[in-house]
């Protein structure tokens, strides 16, 4: 768990240092570059999809100790992701305005994202091969490499920002276009240190560039059924997390700006929750594929504990933290600022609801094999309850935002009864291993 929450941790630095550099430059900057990440984050969604799927077989997998099936998941995961990548990215070269204008009716703040989207897309392939391998090798517990290298990207990213934003050392000041630059300079030295260590320093899997291009089948029908309901509760998740920005771009700038800053102080509070999450996932899987589910349900019992103790930790450091994370945009304006902070109010009282969330779905059930309730859980209460009540309290009811983001936050609590009521009667547990 402490490998990947720093992993967490780290992306967190350089999103919140990379907000705080673009902050110094106006809430219109802000604003822009938020959108014009949203393309990335449902592109990363997606890939998250695929890859999380195939990793809760890899952890089943390394718990029966298969390590033939696992090189040919990998390889599979690869030549999938690869193709999206090549669809995804041909799609924003030829249409970013198109793409961009969804998020935001502000010809303004579209302009200015522009500048930002253009450099940022020619991350996104590097970013989902690297993640792509990193993700396969966590399902067998290897994790500490990619701690390192996104320790040192992450230390790139900032240093390179600072330098291209600002024009330090007699370059030029960039602006917005200095952080999309440097995040693709952070994501190319990624790319080329995952090459050297697939290449050269892993032992245990030892997959290679021939096994991409080696085409075996025997592990295609498992990772299909697995997959397709992980693949698409990720998906529609990200369509959903998208809907929501969509939603409060369309509400003004100032609801905008606001919720950008928010956005930050939410992934401070959600490094730990994906953290364990995520270590659930691997844990539960690795001693389901063993055959032991008496233990495997003990396990997911002891992670919905966990999950009540890290939501109330999380919950007071995100208390702690308002007021300090706040001081930190003094360019931005005192409306924003405020709006902000009670957004960042709402985000603390339901840490404990959303940190369970987090462990059912992505780490218990997942983990465990039962996707297919994941996914119905995940995705039926946000598309039924969180973004109709959202979408009605905004454009309908015409309700304050502080009141139409608290009400879109419904769904987490229906998440969470159905969940926990799946995991305590112990008939979640699929040894997916049998089923090739």
């Amino acid at each position: 768990m402490l490998p990947i929450t720093l992993q967490y941790i780290l992306n967190y630095a350089v999103s919140i240092t990379d907000n705080i550099m673009v902050g110094s430059l106006g809430d219109l900057a802000v604003t822009a570059v938020t959108q014009a990440t949203q393309p990335y984050t449902l592109f990363y969604t997606f890939l998250y999809g695929l890859g999380a799927g195939g990793t809760v077989l890899i952890s089943q997998y390394w718990g029966k100790q298969d390590i033939p099936a696992i090189r040919n998941l990998m390889g599979l995961l690869f030549r999938i992701v690869m193709t999206v990548c090549v669809l995804w990215c041909s799609v924003c070269i030829l249409f970013p305005e198109q793409i961009l204008g969804f998020f935001t009716n502000s010809e303004a703040v579209v302009e200015t994202g522009l500048q930002y989207f253009r450099i940022a897309v020619l991350s996104y392939p590097l970013t989902a091969m690297t993640a792509c391998y990193f993700n396969g090798l966590k399902g067998t517990e290897n994790v500490k490499y990619a701690t390192g290298i996104y320790a040192a990207s992450s230390v790139i990213n900032v240093g390179a920002n600072a330098l291209l934003i600002y024009g330090l050392f007699g370059l030029p000041a960039m602006g917005v276009r200095g952080a999309a630059l440097g995040t693709l300079i952070a994501r190319a030295f990624e790319f080329v240190n995952m090459l050297h260590y697939a290449a050269r320093k892993e032992k245990k899997i030892c997959f290679r560039l021939r096994n991409i291009l080696h085409i075996d089948t025997s592990v295609l029908p498992v990772y299909i059924r697995t997959s397709i309901p992980v693949l698409g509760n990720d998906l529609l998740w990200g369509l959903g997390g998208t809907m929501q920005v969509a939603i409060f771009g369309n509400l003004g700038e100032t609801m905008a700006t606001a919720t950008s800053m928010a956005a930050m102080m939410n992934q401070l509070a959600l490094v730990l929750v994906y953290g364990i999450a995520n270590a659930a996932a691997v844990l539960v899987g690795k001693q389901t594929g063993t055959g032991d589910e008496e233990k495997a349900w003990e396990m997911g019992k002891t992670f919905l504990v966990l999950g009540v103790i890290t939501g109330a930790l999380t919950c007071g450091i995100v208390l702690l933290a308002r007021k300090p994370f706040l001081m930190l945009y003094p360019n931005i304006m005192a409306e924003s600022r405020q709006l902000a902070s009670q957004i960042i109010l709402v985000i603390a009282f339901i840490m404990i609801p959303r940190t369970l969330e987090n462990i059912c779905i992505i780490g218990v059930l997942r983990g465990s094999g039962d996707t297919r309730s994941a996914f119905l859980i995940d995705l039926g209460c946000q598309w039924l309850i969180g973004l109709p009540l959202g979408y009605l309290s905004a454009f309908v009811w015409k309700w304050p935002v502080l009141a139409v983001y608290a009400v879109m936050c419904t769904d987490i609590c229906a998440k969470d009864i159905l969940g926990i009521r799946r995991i305590l009667k112990g008939k979640y547990i699929h040894n997916l291993t049998e089923q090739v």
